[in-house]
């Protein structure tokens, strides 16, 4: 059986987070939305500490990748729980010194590590996580070769999942058929592969539905942003600017403070 057809099998209504209601417009902003793509997210997270796996979840910007990981870390935090759940933006970090070093500010280790060599210092890391746990390494398209391929020490060594998440680089770096020759112990280990090129029109409109949005044309051009360049992070800050306005005004949020909202932000030539 496929990892693919495992991974379908498993419930989303038991195991991803409950959706959010619609907010009202004078109230708080929702916290956090549900969608039909956070789903296959959080089921693909999931599966990596289940397993324990390596997941590789990659794609456009904006599909509410980081979003979907910081609330699964959330539900299944380190300090309630023996077989945590760690969340690592590796923005910008490139070596795999600089890697263990995140990693290790991350997970808040009970015990001082100094150490100079990576190894040292790698092995010190996976005696401080518990077999089970799950280490989520976040915007990973910058790790250099030396560090992809040092991820792998954590799943073999120690029983702990593993999930690499970024835009296409991170595949074509690990994955590729280019790629392959290099990396292949590590892509050996790829348990799930979770391609995402672009928000679809139902997470669309799960966000527009959450943030009170319910006239048709608000709603058709809610998907036109989301379908474009900044995802549903750019549907967000627009519905966040024109909810204040709705609020200031005691309006209902519509399609016209939407676009007045987009024209504040620059979205409108």
């Amino acid at each position: 059986m496929t990892a693919i057809k495992r991974l379908h099998e498993v419930s989303i209504e038991d195991a991803a987070p409950a959706p959010i209601k619609t907010a009202a417009a004078d109230g708080p902003a929702p916290a956090w939305v549900e969608t039909p793509t956070s789903k296959k997210i959080y089921q693909a997270i999931l599966h990596a500490q289940t397993t324990p796996t390596l997941v590789l979840i990659y794609g456009a910007p904006g599909v509410s990748k980081t979003t979907t990981a910081a609330r699964y870390v959330e539900e299944r935090d380190p300090r309630w729980h023996e077989r945590g759940a760690y969340h690592i933006n590796l923005l910008g970090v490139k070596s795999s010194a600089s890697m263990l070093q995140t990693i290790h500010a991350v997970i808040r280790t009970p015990r001082y590590i100094d150490a100079y060599r990576n190894v040292t210092l790698m092995r010190s890391l996976a005696n401080c996580l518990e077999p089970g746990s799950l280490l989520i390494l976040d915007e990973a398209q910058s790790l250099r070769p030396d560090a992809l391929d040092a991820v792998r020490f954590f799943l073999d060594e120690r029983d702990v999942g593993l999930v690499l998440m970024g835009n296409e680089i991170v595949y074509g770096a690990i994955a590729s058929k280019s790629a392959r020759a290099h990396f292949a112990q590590l892509s050996s280990r790829i348990g799930l592969k979770l391609h995402l090129p672009h928000p679809t029109e139902a997470d669309a409109d799960a966000v527009l539905k959450a943030w009170g949005v319910t006239d048709d044309a608000g709603r058709e051009y809610g998907r036109k942003i989301a379908l474009g360049p900044g995802g549903l992070r750019q549907l967000a800050q627009l519905l966040r600017h024109a909810r204040t306005a709705a609020a200031a005004t005691r309006r209902s949020l519509d399609h016209r403070l939407m676009h007045a909202a987009a024209s504040a932000l620059g979205l409108i030539e």
